[in-house]
């Protein structure tokens, strides 16, 4: 089986992260009780995590949030739920994972789409859940995707950021966002909404947990990376072509370089590659919005 990772950063909140993605599953604990937030990408390995919720823990899920419908984030719905557990998502869900589906096509897929787990109940701007006398607070928050959903725990100051906050695998190594199947300027609201809220936990959608001082440089960096890179369309040509299928055009790549905001040479390839396909989703922005 996958190899499957647990962190408690404080007795209200136990973390999963599930291979191969580091994908983050927070479980917001309470008086027995747990709500989940995303399932990994497998339905083995999201069971594996409800064996240690109940069988390890003694807890109780009441509910399963889906911060948004990627399937590395919702694979496993099914493994994690029983006929007493509720799955949320944002009402925007299927558009989310429709889009996904049409991209993976061109190559294989990772998973079966029509075998997930449907949500019963769907959220539109705010959802409310109670957790142990305590509520906690479903926030819609598009951006990195139109479906996102923060996850806000007032009483623990805990945010469930989903994909619109990423994180390396040492609470120092900043990280950028990622918006290429999203809206960059939605993002950038959802997250001066995460930094107004003062949370002093984060939970991101991919890497370490963020305290204190840490998730607030984080959520600094990540707006700062954000409005450079919306900066650049003024210095860049706009009639050029593209050259290579899923990849903005060379000039581009060149003229902006991840080294000129994210200056972490030792950084992994996906990120400079993250950052490639966030130049294609604001050269194609702003080829089809000025013909």
């Amino acid at each position: 089986m996958a190899e499957l990772t647990v962190n408690a950063p404080h007795p209200g909140l136990l973390v999963f992260t599930g291979s191969p993605l580091k994908v983050n599953v927070a479980a917001l604990v309470g008086e027995g009780e747990a709500v989940v937030v995303d399932s990994t990408a497998t339905v083995a390995q999201a069971g594996q995590i409800r064996r240690n919720l109940v069988d390890g823990e003694g807890l109780r899920p009441v509910a399963l949030v889906n911060t948004h419908w990627h399937s590395d984030h919702c694979g496993g719905n099914a493994g994690l739920l029983d006929d007493g557990t509720p799955l949320i998502a944002h009402r925007r869900h299927f558009e989310t994972i429709s889009l996904e589906r049409n991209m993976v096509s061109r190559g294989p897929v990772r998973i079966a789409f029509e075998r997930l787990a449907r949500p019963r109940i769907l959220v539109d701007r705010r959802l409310d859940l109670r957790l142990g006398g305590r509520t906690v607070q479903l926030l819609h928050a598009p951006g990195h995707s139109p479906d996102l959903v923060m996850v806000w725990d007032p009483a623990q100051r805990t945010l469930v950021a989903g994909d619109n906050l990423l994180a390396g695998e040492r609470p120092e190594d900043p990280a950028i966002p990622y918006f290429y199947w999203g809206d960059p300027w939605r993002l950038i609201g959802a997250l001066e909404l995460a930094r107004s809220l003062s949370p002093e936990l984060v939970v991101p959608g991919h890497g370490v947990p963020l305290v204190g001082e840490h998730a607030k440089r984080a959520l600094e960096y990540a707006l700062g990376y954000l409005r450079w890179i919306l900066s650049l369309p003024a210095e860049l040509p706009r009639d050029v072509p593209l050259e290579v299928e899923d990849e903005p055009p060379r000039s581009w790549i060149e003229a902006a370089p991840l080294s000129d905001y994210h200056a972490d040479a030792g950084a992994p390839d996906w990120v400079a590659r993250m950052h490639e396909l966030n130049l294609l989703r604001i050269f194609l922005g702003v080829r089809y919005s000025n013909p």
